[in-house]
């Protein structure tokens, strides 16, 4: 019975070490069609702090089109009558290279994907600051 709980214990312990590589979410080649389709914000950090999504920030989308290599983001922001209303609705083309997505308006994004199969993360620097960006699948 004790070798029995000792090996169960140590099969425990290499299986918890094994699925906690810090490493897990980056992976080296994006299958572009995982990201096709409309993505909303979910989540967003500035060099590690969570940032408060208002009402408008949760309503912003991107939206991955294959066919076409284009993407086409939306943000939102709250009018004078407070009332959430299109800020931006900017098209764009891009480029998957490895784990790396660049768009013609010179952004470039690092892509991990999520817990699940519904979550993207897109990580970049602005202005000396780390942004990670993380969306649900609509």
């Amino acid at each position: 019975m004790n070798k029995t709980i000792k090996f169960v214990l140590i099969a425990l312990i290499a299986i918890m070490n094994q699925s906690c590589s810090s490493d897990d979410s980056t992976i080296e080649n994006i299958n572009e069609t995982f990201i096709n389709g409309k993505w909303i914000l979910v989540k967003t950090t500035e060099n590690g702090l969570d940032v408060a999504l208002n009402v408008c920030d949760k309503m912003n989308t991107i939206e991955f089109i294959d066919s076409s290599n284009e993407v086409i983001q939306k943000t939102h922001v709250l009018n004078s009558a407070n009332i959430c209303e299109i800020d931006t609705n900017s098209t764009d083309t891009y480029v998957i290279n490895g784990n790396n997505l660049e768009t013609t308006s010179t952004s470039a994004f690092v892509i991990e994907l999520g817990n699940t199969n519904g979550v993207l993360v897109l990580k970049h620097t602005q202005n000396e600051t780390a942004i990670v960006n993380t969306y649900n699948r609509l």
